[in-house]
């Protein structure tokens, strides 16, 4: 959250080359660390500069990349440019998983990431030579909130908050959740149909928003969310529950970029995109982290599925909120 609310403005006064790679490089060495922290109070400091990397990281690329889309195209765009997302946050807790069994699991998990981190910083060097390499405006001079937090996103960025909040905790609890409900091999296939949705319907939703408008799409894709927290909610079986995951995919999944597209069409100037999207994600974030603790807190008194229940609770807010703003969206896109 800290790096989301700087990214936007350090690309105004760093230029692009400099902060996508700076981030990108603190990205990686934060991954590799991990095998070294040995307490909890460095695993926190290190979970913290890796949280300010990736912060800087997704923010940076994601507005360097959008300002360079087509307004027309800018639904596709970023349906294309997060199915890489989708990709890695299914694969890899998927992988993890396989990787760790055995008491030799550390190790290859560890050479894996060594792997992944050098491809990631040689894709890198290739990308960065296509973007600024001098600050898009001088250093120095006054500095006012709206240089840092974009107030016109904040509607649709609370909108999607509210539904990040359910899926953060879902993020965080479903691993026991399914070990208490009897379907532990459940929890690996639950966000690998939560990713392949997601890769499928991405680049189709952003296609089908530039044609038809942002309502048209994130009311079904909100409603295709609830729907997929109550089957998760309420799951007995193992194909239930990665129904549930399914959906989560086709809703949370596809909503993220598709309000991303909406901040940027409120803010409107493209000198602007990194910090429409870095006051976008602000919120998005917040409500991720935010869901573990208050949804967490609910697990022993209501137990996990009515923990489930509340966040579903809360994505229906944000479906009602949505539609109070469509007048409003409708008008931003025109």
């Amino acid at each position: 959250m800290v790096a989301r609310l700087f990214a936007g403005q350090a690309l105004l006064r760093l230029g692009e080359r400099a902060v996508v790679l700076g981030s990108l490089v603190g990205m990686v060495v934060g991954s590799l660390l991990y095998f070294w922290c040995n307490s909890v109070p460095l695993l926190l400091l290190l979970r913290f500069a890796h949280g300010v990397a990736f912060g800087v990281a997704a923010t940076g690329v994601a507005g360097a990349v959008l300002a360079r889309v087509p307004v027309q195209r800018r639904g596709e765009g970023s349906g294309w440019f997060t199915f890489g997302l989708a990709i890695a946050s299914g694969l890899g807790p998927m992988l993890g998983s396989v990787l760790q069994q055995g008491t030799d699991g550390q190790q290859r998990i560890l050479v894996s990431s060594v792997c992944f981190a050098a491809m990631a910083l040689g894709l890198a060097l290739v990308v960065v030579r296509r973007l600024e390499p001098r600050p898009a405006k001088p250093i120095g001079g006054r500095h006012r909130l709206a240089d840092y937090l974009d107030p016109t996103v904040l509607p649709i960025a609370l909108v999607v908050s509210l539904c990040a909040l359910p899926f953060g905790a879902v993020l965080t609890l479903m691993a026991p959740y399914a070990q208490q409900i009897g379907l532990p091999s459940a929890a690996g296939a639950y966000f690998l149909a939560y990713a392949a949705v997601i890769a499928v319907s991405r680049p189709i939703a952003g296609i089908l928003r530039d044609r038809h408008g942002d309502t048209s799409i994130m009311v079904p894709i909100m409603v295709a969310m609830i729907a997929g927290l109550a089957l998760t909610a309420t799951a007995t079986t193992y194909w239930t529950l990665v129904a549930g995951g399914a959906l989560l995919g086709l809703g949370y999944g596809t909503l993220v970029p598709a309000g991303q597209t909406v901040a940027l069409n409120l803010v409107g100037s493209s000198s602007r995109a990194g910090i429409g999207v870095g006051s976008y994600f602000l919120f998005v974030d917040a409500g991720i982290g935010i869901g573990p603790f208050v949804l967490g807190a609910l697990v022993e008194p209501l137990g996990y599925r009515g923990a489930f229940w509340v966040g579903l609770c809360f994505s229906v807010a944000g479906l009602l909120a949505m539609l109070a703003l469509r007048r409003r969206l409708s008008a931003a896109a025109r």
